[in-house]
């Protein structure tokens, strides 16, 4: 995927919006696990609120003190990356420095860690040597900026230099800012270097152009682009282990993961091991069961971009970070589709028990033609089983039948496949934009809101090669020169309108 401008670029937000955060790689990996273990972990107790040790729930002192397998201990980091490989997670990693300021690693400045402390093991390395060995990506979570805005902003100074490095009391030079994020782009940009970083929209000061951003426990109600991130638990009670932990079902996670898919996101999934480095059972269970799924329908979910439209039913999630999870149903429909645009993919969330589902969105209402489908098949048991599913298209929908039901699952999905590339649906509400006149060619659909460039763009038609625009019946366009919804702009009524090359910047759609 190309930037929208090529560097190198300057430390300012001005000239970093320019570009896209999202590596090519990160748009297709879409599902990864990643685990809250540390010091933090050690008390097993309340939440993950503790420093390298603590009282544990009997009111014993214990420190975090790992040991590995291999030397007698219950800790076998193989073992974690069988796991987390059964998930077919494409990207793993740790967290690196929790909010209590311990390095899982062999730190040169902070004294406070996992080689000079506890385990005398660079936990860091060692897993995350692993993870490329499994063919993932890796990924490393660093959750220190917290210790300075909040976690120990009311902690007394200390005079001691080595409680103040854990508690974040250093000098204002080495202390992180929000400018820093333009700054690492500004240098990285030049040296072509395979590097992704993400922010949370809790966290003031950020772009989405400039870095990733990372929904915590959430993410969006609606399709959102450029791409994001949500980092998910398997846990609903704490990011780390405690005694007493509650866990989201099998579904929720499935559905929660194909719903944010569908909404061009990717998922973080959180484990938590025990303080001796132990994955739970009940973790195990789900990131197999996760591994069932997309090992069947790995297809529809990896490599495949989001569609003009997230989905269908009634069963709704995200809005912003923690909130909950989606359980799904037969009812309930995630689409995503091929990076040629010619196969459609819906994700039944539940196996309906007539072997009927409608698709509302290709309904003749909906201005689609399903001239050039080919097919309407069901993925079968494994990659490559698929059967044909029968089909027909009324004002409402298109109305599919399912064959005989698969192996059972949490959710099934279907392929539909046509000659040149996917129909682009006219919302009720909304308008959608062609690369030919006529509403011709390669097209997207847009709902009410703003689009900017990178909108657009990375949807597959960028702004300059709009030459038409369709808005539906009580909607209005408003299409801007500049990239951010500024300079010259031009409203538009419902109707077909021809544009001129190289005219839209970005595009506003409201209600009349």
């Amino acid at each position: 995927m190309a930037n929208l401008a090529e560097g190198p670029y300057e430390p300012t937000w001005d000239s970093t919006d320019r570009h896209n955060a999202t590596l090519e790689w990160f748009l297709d990996v879409n599902f990864g696990v990643y685990w809250h273990w540390g010091a933090f972990t050690t008390p097993q107790y309340g939440s993950e609120w503790f420093i390298t040790g603590g009282k544990e729930l009997q009111g014993n002192d214990v420190q975090f003190n790992p040991v590995l397998a291999s030397e007698g201990g219950e800790f076998d980091p193989a073992a974690w990356m069988r796991v987390i490989k059964a998930s077919d997670a494409r990207f793993a990693g740790p967290v690196a420095e929790h909010h209590d300021g311990f390095s899982m690693w062999d730190s040169e400045v902070n004294e406070w860690n996992s080689v000079d402390l506890g385990p005398k093991i660079d936990l860091v390395k060692l897993l995350a040597d692993l993870v490329p060995e499994n063919d993932m990506k890796l990924v490393i979570a660093m959750h220190q900026a917290f210790n300075v805005n909040g976690f120990f902003a009311h902690a007394p100074q200390q005079d001691d230099p080595s409680l103040g490095t854990l508690l974040g009391q250093v000098p204002a030079k080495r202390a992180t800012r929000a400018r820093g994020i333009a700054k690492a782009t500004a240098t990285i940009a030049p040296l072509d270097m395979d590097v992704l970083t993400t922010y949370k929209p809790l966290v003031d000061g950020f772009h989405d152009t400039s870095a990733v951003a990372d929904w915590e426990r959430g993410g969006p109600a609606e399709l959102t682009r450029p791409c994001w991130l949500t980092d998910e638990a398997i846990s609903a009670t704490s990011w780390s282990y405690t005694e007493g932990i509650s866990y989201y079902s099998i579904p929720s996670m499935l559905h929660s993961l194909l719903d944010r898919v569908s909404k061009n996101g990717n998922m973080l999934l959180n484990i938590s091991p025990t303080t001796v480095g132990v994955i739970p059972q009940e973790q195990e269970d789900v990131l197999r069961a996760i591994g069932d799924y997309l090992g069947r329908y790995g297809k529809s979910v990896y490599g495949t971009p989001a569609w003009n439209i997230y989905g269908e039913g009634p069963n709704m999630a995200g809005g912003g970070s923690f909130t909950a999870p989606l359980v799904g149903n037969s009812s309930v429909i995630r689409f995503t589709r091929n990076k040629e645009n010619n196969v459609l993919y819906a994700a039944g969330l539940g196996w309906p028990e007539d072997r009927k589902v409608s698709i509302q969105n290709l309904g003749s209402d909906a201005l689609v033609s399903l001239e050039s489908l080919q097919s309407v098949q069901l993925l079968g048991d494994d990659a490559s089983q698929q059967a044909n599913a029968e089909w027909e298209q009324t004002d409402e929908a298109l109305d599919i039948t399912f064959p005989e039901q698969p192996a059972e699952s949490w959710a099934y999905a279907l392929k539909l496949t046509f000659d040149q590339r996917i129909p682009v649906p006219q919302p009720k509400e909304g308008a959608s934009i062609f690369s030919g006149s006529e509403a011709q060619g390669e097209g997207v659909t847009l709902g009410l809101g703003d689009f900017k460039r990178i909108f657009m763009t990375e949807a597959g038609l960028a702004p300059k090669k709009i030459r038409s625009i369709r808005v539906s019946p009580g909607s209005k366009g408003t299409l801007c020169a500049n990239w951010d919804l500024k300079g010259a702009s031009t409203e538009l009524g419902a109707g077909e309108h021809r544009v001129e090359a190289c005219s839209v910047g970005s595009i506003r759609i409201e209600n009349v």
